[in-house]
């Protein structure tokens, strides 16, 4: 019993080689936007495993990949993994649709950032640092 046609077989292989094509300078190209993309994702991440143990309830996180590399690695290295899987997977999906790939890479860096901002006002960082600062 076969479990593939020769037709799926092709469609694969053409996914493949598109691939194999775009990713010929991808890093190069879009170095800046990795750049900006990594360090929007380090805060994210950093600001998150605060959130996790600043609530000292993991289980609140919204989003699936956090929440069950929390419950499985914990509060600390859980969104290093969940991180480091969105990256993976979002770079992969970006070299595929190449010709959008600066749009995508700004647009996830201001989703990041905007979530670093998130968690730091969530757990009243904000609120501490204006108190203190006498703001």
């Amino acid at each position: 019993m076969k479990l593939y046609s020769d037709r799926n077989l092709r469609q694969l292989k053409a996914v493949r080689l598109k691939f194999l094509r775009n990713s010929r300078g991808f890093l190069r190209a879009y170095r800046f936007p990795i750049i900006a993309l990594a360090a929007a994702a380090a805060l994210d991440c950093i600001s998150t495993t605060h959130f996790m143990l600043y609530e000292r309830d993991h289980m609140s996180e919204v989003h699936p990949v956090f929440f069950w590399a929390a419950a499985w690695f914990g509060p600390v290295c859980g969104p290093i993994v969940g991180k480091s899987i969105q990256i993976v997977f979002g770079l992969i999906a970006t070299v595929y649709v190449r010709p959008y790939a600066s749009l995508l890479l700004w647009a996830t860096t201001v989703l990041y950032s905007y979530a670093f901002l998130h968690n730091l006002y969530v757990t009243e960082v904000f609120t501490v640092w204006a108190r203190t600062s006498g703001g």
